[in-house]
């Protein structure tokens, strides 16, 4: 949500973000920001599952930021993507990004690893698996990624492989 806040809005007077998510405290921290930027009166913030997402044709554009790396379920994956498509309105943009699979769980691995460093993967794997239990560890490839929006009717689908393609941002189309 924070992302969208830190653009430059300077001579844009109409329009509006809408922020959606389930922890609260990411929406205060982004109620927080928007009014810090003097952005609250372009801004909605609201408490909900992305899954519930029911909008018809409403948004010019979705950034969902890593969401689909906490779910392990992929035809919920498929679900969300769907719930994005139907939601946005025709020629307009869904940006998101996902997490690809390491080098320990495929041959077919993405990652640059001469853009990864090792000396940091050790810890982060530490600190956020071991230490944190963090539930975002449900990686996929970039092939399944571009399949499953084309198969919802996504096109100009585009990735951008920056961070050692461990963590690549998607742009597709309604």
């Amino acid at each position: 949500m924070n992302d969208l806040l830190t653009l430059d809005y300077t001579g844009a007077d109409d329009f509006a973000l809408v922020g959606a998510d389930l922890d609260l405290d990411t929406l205060e921290q982004a109620q927080s920001n928007a009014s810090r930027l003097l952005l609250q009166g372009h801004c909605e913030f609201l408490e909900m599952n992305a899954w519930e997402l029911a909008d018809s044709n409403a948004f010019d554009a979705i950034v969902c930021s890593g969401l689909t790396s906490y779910q392990p379920c992929n035809d919920l994956v498929v679900d969300l993507y769907n719930r994005f498509y139907e939601a946005l309105k025709p020629g307009r943009l869904l940006i998101t990004n996902y997490v690809t699979p390491p080098p320990t769980l495929t041959k077919d691995c993405e990652w640059r690893t001469d853009e990864v460093s090792s000396r940091g993967l050790l810890p982060a794997k530490l600190i956020f698996s071991d230490l944190l239990q963090a539930s975002w560890s449900h990686p996929r490839s970039s092939d399944w990624t571009i399949t499953q929006l084309r198969q919802e009717g996504f096109h100009e689908i585009g990735v951008e492989a920056h961070h050692g393609r461990v963590f690549p941002t998607v742009y597709a189309t309604k």
